[in-house]
């Protein structure tokens, strides 16, 4: 999600304009269209839709068998596509092919454009 959403959402509290930062570093084949009729508003939604997707993940990761604190940690890495790990084997630690398979999706569902989950 990035400074630059957070950015704009703080600079639309404050009451200064953040369209034009927010038009220069989107992505997509329609960057001028406007997913809410506010920035702020916007920025907002795609946290959520982030969020959203980071608890659905951290879901499937523990009811996959990992304890609650692993799954929290490794959801927020997949979706943000970092790599951390909380172990010296990373994900390898697991041994679990149904945890890499979310891994997988959830890393790819992470690398696209959130303005089309919010659309979806």
């Amino acid at each position: 999600m990035g400074i630059v959403i957070l950015s704009v959402a703080i600079l639309s509290m404050l009451k200064i304009g953040g369209t034009q930062l927010f038009r220069a570093e989107s992505t997509g084949l329609n960057r001028d269209t406007k997913l809410t009729p506010r920035i702020a508003q916007t920025a907002k939604a795609l946290w959520a839709v982030y969020a959203g997707l980071t608890v659905l993940c951290a879901g499937a990761y523990w009811v996959g068998g990992m304890s609650l604190y692993d799954a929290v940690c490794h959801a927020m890495s997949t979706l943000s596509t970092g790599g951390f790990a909380n172990y010296d084997a990373s994900f390898g630690h697991f041994e679990s092919a149904q945890l890499e398979l979310i891994a997988i999706v959830f890393m790819l569902v992470g690398g696209m454009n959130f303005g089309l989950h919010f659309i979806a």
